[in-house]
């Protein structure tokens, strides 16, 4: 009734002890998918109704080498999703077999523009998907940036800008959007402030309407309605 764990919680599989930043189900809350960097793979589980328990439901492959997935999107059709890879710092599409509750055939993508410099300090954070489904948005630290993707008939994703805000982007670790896809929420962790950029809904390209700054490093940001 109230909420609260009233059992100890069941571990069911140790496939990766680290590197795992998510856990995401999909639109039906039958199964559920855990992003791993480190084993370069998402690990899939299948979810009892009854008890919440979890199945181990097979790990996805066909990730390049060194990609690291980090976190998962689903377009709002159910039948794709996307990561944000962070130790590459690009963006694979996926194929989603809903039955099954198996992810595959992930085609990977640069998250960065032709040239961008690549070194320790760029990694991949986090990722959204607009909820027309015609945009995937992905965040860039190090190169400080919004990458702006355009999703076609098949799921599959093309760059087609990157968004620096003029070079004011710095760390953008988290960013969030309202539910009706118009504006988009960026947090910096490394400038401790938050900016608020409008969504064109023809080409999904942003523009900077607000900025504020906040307390601390802000490492999440999330939008509510009442």
């Amino acid at each position: 009734g109230s909420g609260g764990v009233v059992t100890p919680p069941a571990d069911v599989q140790h496939p990766a002890d680290k590197t795992s930043h998510q856990t995401v189900c999909d639109p039906t809350g039958k199964f559920l998918f855990v992003p791993n960097i480190d084993s370069n793979t998402i690990f899939q589980f299948l979810v009892d109704g009854a008890s919440g328990k979890l199945t181990p439901n097979g790990q996805v492959g066909g990730f390049p080498d060194g990609a690291g997935p980090r976190h998962l999107a689903w377009h709002p059709g159910g039948r794709f999703a996307y990561t944000i890879n962070e130790v590459a710092d690009t963006v694979s599409s996926l194929t989603y077999d809903s039955v099954a509750g198996k992810l595959s055939d992930p085609q990977t993508v640069d998250s960065l523009p032709v040239g961008a410099v690549r070194d320790d300090m760029t990694s991949g954070a986090h990722i959204i998907v607009h909820p027309s489904g015609k945009f995937v948005y992905a965040s860039n630290r190090g190169h400080n940036s919004i990458s702006i993707f355009t999703v076609d008939p098949n799921g599959r994703l093309t760059l087609t800008a990157n968004e620096t805000a003029g070079g004011a982007i710095n760390t953008p670790r988290d960013f969030g959007m309202d539910p009706s896809g118009k504006f988009m929420v960026v947090a910096n962790q490394d400038s401790a402030n938050v900016m608020v950029f409008e969504i064109n809904p023809t080409d999904g390209k942003l523009t900077q309407r607000d900025e504020q700054t906040t307390p601390a490093g802000p490492a999440f940001v999330g939008i509510i309605f009442f």
